[in-house]
């Protein structure tokens, strides 16, 4: 048996492991939230590098609207094993028009 001392300064240990545990789950979450972000932010800016090369070597707004209603065409019928291949081949025509 412990005393009502002991007992309390394990409390306190308790609760402050507790909460230092609280504080690295929500760092861990918002650090993840914010890899999240990132990734989005590198796409935007890839979609836009895409979009700008796409202009420069002389495609129309209106192709480039085509383009995009095309692709995402593909995205929203295809089954999940072809929507990934899909992707892979935009992935290749975007590689493709930048080189």
């Amino acid at each position: 048996m412990i005393d009502e001392k002991t007992a309390a300064w394990r409390l306190a240990q308790e609760l402050r492991q507790w909460q230092e545990f609280g504080l690295e789950k929500a760092i861990s979450t918002a650090t993840n939230q914010l890899s999240l972000l990132n990734t989005t932010l590198e796409q935007q800016k890839q979609a836009i590098a895409t979009l700008v090369h796409l202009q420069k070597i002389g495609i129309t707004e209106a192709e480039i609207g085509q383009l995009v209603k095309l692709i995402g065409g593909w995205n929203s019928t295809a089954t999940p094993r072809s929507r990934q291949w899909r992707q892979h081949d935009s992935k290749w025509f975007r590689t493709s028009i930048i080189i």
